[in-house]
């Protein structure tokens, strides 16, 4: 298994070459060598795929849902965080299969299947494929992202805990891309959006001498 700590981007080849890059607080599992037919592996959190090809051995995704995402060579997205509402795939390059709950869509380019948690439905839309990658690369991404996503994108970045308070916290949508930013520049930079107020609670050391994560509070609305 190898694991991505908080706010980091770690690459990992894998047994058949193809290569993974995986998201902030993500870990991978995989086998020393892959055989059979299949080659799987198992995600929890957010990975980009750029699966070598193999016409003859399928390469599958595994998420906890059980969402399966395969293909025999190309690349894509997948994030499968546990405390998300949703878990999603987008292609990139190629195709791909989607499969969970009896719903096996195939993806052209471009595309993102979105599972909702809740309703148990998978969705195709189209989407911004830079928007679901970019992270890759650094970026922090938001286009129309409600503030309970943001609270759990900055949650896994900074290793910190945000919490979300207020009425008709669905109506609060953000667009903004960040990059090297700490989370009080970005948290000052979205209240500039928003009737927005947070205040940071300090961790203070346990009995042990560890440090929990930090608090955040966030408030939405007219105060």
């Amino acid at each position: 298994e190898t694991v991505s700590a908080c706010g980091v981007v770690t690459k990992v080849i894998l047994p058949d070459s193809s290569v993974v890059w995986l998201n902030s607080n993500s870990s991978i599992s995989y086998p020393r060598h892959f055989t059979g037919n299949i080659r799987e592996v198992r995600l929890n959190g957010e990975a980009f795929f750029k699966v070598k090809a193999n016409k003859l051995r399928r390469f599958t995704v595994v998420t906890p849902d059980k969402m399966k995402v395969s293909a025999y060579g190309t690349e894509f997205n997948v994030s499968s965080y546990q405390q998300d509402a949703y878990a999603n795939a987008t292609l990139s390059k190629g195709h791909i299969q989607v499969q969970i709950k009896g719903q096996e869509p195939d993806l052209s380019v471009g595309q993102t299947a979105t599972f909702d948690r809740t309703s148990n439905k998978l969705v195709v839309q189209e989407s911004d494929i830079w928007e679901k990658t970019g992270w890759r690369e650094g970026k922090i991404i938001f286009r129309r992202t409600g503030i309970k996503d943001i609270a759990n994108i900055l949650s896994r970045h900074y290793n910190v805990q945000l919490i979300v308070d207020g009425q008709n916290l669905s109506d609060y949508v953000f667009s903004a891309t960040f990059t090297n930013e700490n989370i009080e520049e970005i948290l000052a930079i979205l209240r500039l959006s928003a009737p927005m107020q947070y205040r940071i609670i300090p961790s203070k050391a346990q009995s042990d001498m560890s440090y929990p994560r930090k608090k955040i509070l966030i408030k939405l609305g007219h105060i």
